[in-house]
């Protein structure tokens, strides 16, 4: 009949328990490698949305100068008319 040592008795309680840590630790660095691909996507998304805010802000300089040849052309148009009326 074997008797289990002391010394065998730790080295299993150890074995078991660095077992345990192991374990947690690779389920803490899955965690981690999923968040990280979260993160990635995030900050793809933002870099995107950064890309479409310097669009719109690019639009809108546009916008303005086109309305302001909108308004010179009204006027224009309507010197013209005035011309027309008086000739």
């Amino acid at each position: 009949m074997d008797f289990p040592l002391p010394g065998n008795i730790y080295d299993a309680e150890n074995a078991k328990k660095d077992q345990n840590e192991i374990e947690q630790l690779r389920n803490l660095v899955k965690e981690l490698e999923e968040r990280e691909v979260k993160l990635k996507a995030e900050l793809l998304e933002y870099y995107g949305l950064k890309e479409q805010e310097s669009n719109i802000l690019e639009l809108q300089k546009q916008l303005k100068v086109k309305a302001v040849e909108i308004d010179v052309l009204n006027i224009t148009i309507d010197r013209l008319q005035d011309e027309k009326k008086r000739l």
